[in-house]
């Protein structure tokens, strides 16, 4: 749903204040609220005449989830309710807004600053925050903002975010945004090859230890201490590692064996994160991740069944030359399987790619004991029925097909 919008329309003797908003935002738990006239290139629906900001601060941290995902979802049901609020107390039509790109207006408000890392920044705040978007029928007579003061943004001497991005994305020059791989994700263009060893990579213990906050006097405890957890969930069932395939190929890449961990149940992912299922919708990113690790459950299930399989059948591939294939069933007598799993079928002919590369691979060398796979497949989302594509040599399988 790109916006929700109320059905009665503005009364035409209606006057709202700058004033009326904040005092209506603080009482649905936002720290502040910005007004700012929409312009044709925003993409605001028709009838818009003010678009409000809204601002929820949220402390950084948390053990398991990071505290901006439970104040997020917080903050969008809080707009929700606050746009319901809107049209009872002041008769105005109001949206929700979910497509219209917060950056830009952003940019435009004298309120707010704007980092190297392209992060928006409040003066109370930081950039510490979460936003929504409401759209008005009416125009909203704004109160005069002071600029932010620039002097109290400290970009330009700390260098955090250059020394964090893993693509380079962030320079001294600016952002460049055919370096991000968020970029890619959201526009839907296809990724340079030399970033797609970033996506999805298997996380180091310093860098799990660091994200769950596990303090210690040395890296290498806090990174023993973050082992410790892990194998600590691994014994709930909570999570479970998939190790890398250690392919027969000859090759000079390197290969990635290091294990990926994936919730036993992608639903306790989706419970911590509290998201309902249109904000799913509406975060393809996420979306994608969850069914990732459903689709890789499911296989594993269906993988240690088959006769033959070892204990743990599925693996992931992954090499230095940037080649990724999501799963690889091999039972014990060497015979193998690639899959590939995707959200959409837009992205179909990417997974048939990925699939083949591996295959030449395995293929070259002389000494594999099955160089070629029993089958190769992809999982999607969506469809009635398995199909198989003569070209690829290809079965694109649904994923509530699997085990019929």
């Amino acid at each position: 749903m790109l916006a929700t919008a109320c059905s009665a329309p503005s009364k035409l003797n209606t006057v709202l204040l700058q004033t009326d908003i904040s005092k209506l935002a603080a009482e649905h738990g936002f720290s502040a609220a910005y007004c700012i006239t929409p312009l044709p290139q925003d993409g605001a629906p028709q009838g818009v005449k003010t678009l409000v900001i809204l601002a929820r601060a949220y402390v950084p941290g948390g053990k398991l989830v990071d505290a901006f995902y439970p104040a997020s979802n917080a903050a969008y049901h809080a707009a929700r309710a606050m746009a319901s609020a809107l049209e009872k107390r002041f008769d105005v039509q109001t949206w929700h807004l979910n497509s219209v790109r917060l950056k830009p207006l952003c940019a435009r408000h004298a309120a707010f600053g704007r980092g190297m890392n392209t992060l928006n920044y409040l003066p109370e705040m930081g950039s510490r925050f979460c936003m929504e978007l409401l759209g008005l029928a009416l125009p909203v007579t704004c109160s005069k903002m002071p600029a932010y003061p620039a002097g109290e943004l400290a970009c330009g001497t700390c260098r955090r975010c250059m020394q964090a991005c893993p693509t380079g994305a962030i320079t001294e020059s600016g952002f460049e945004k055919e370096r991000c791989i968020r970029f890619y994700m959201l526009s839907g263009k296809p990724m340079p090859k030399e970033m797609r060893p970033f996506i999805g990579t298997a996380a180091k213990l310093a860098t799990i230890a660091a994200d769950a906050q596990l303090s210690s006097s040395s890296p290498k405890v806090a990174a023993e201490r973050a082992s410790a957890h892990i194998s600590a969930l691994e014994d709930l069932y909570v999570v479970e590692p998939i190790k890398g395939w250690d392919a027969p190929i000859r090759s000079r890449s390197r290969l990635r064996t290091k294990p990926k961990r994936y919730f036993a149940d992608p639903s306790l992912a989706a419970s911590l994160l509290q998201v309902t299922p249109e904000r799913l919708l509406g975060d393809g990113q996420l979306f994608g991740m969850l069914f990732e690790s459903l689709a890789i459950h499911d296989l594993g299930v269906y993988a240690r069944a088959l006769p033959g399989a070892p204990a743990e059948p599925l693996f992931y591939y992954r090499d230095s030359d940037g080649l990724e294939v999501d799963a690889v069933v091999e039972l014990r007598d060497g015979r193998w399987a690639p899959i590939e799993i995707k959200l959409g079928e837009n992205k179909v002919p990417e997974a048939f790619e990925s699939i083949a590369r591996l295959r030449r691979k395995v293929a070259a060398n002389p000494a594999a004991r099955n160089p070629e796979p029993v089958f190769s497949a992809v999982i999607v989302g969506a469809g009635e029925y398995a199909r198989y594509d003569r070209d690829a040599d290809t079965y694109v399988v649904p994923l509530t097909s699997l085990g019929v």
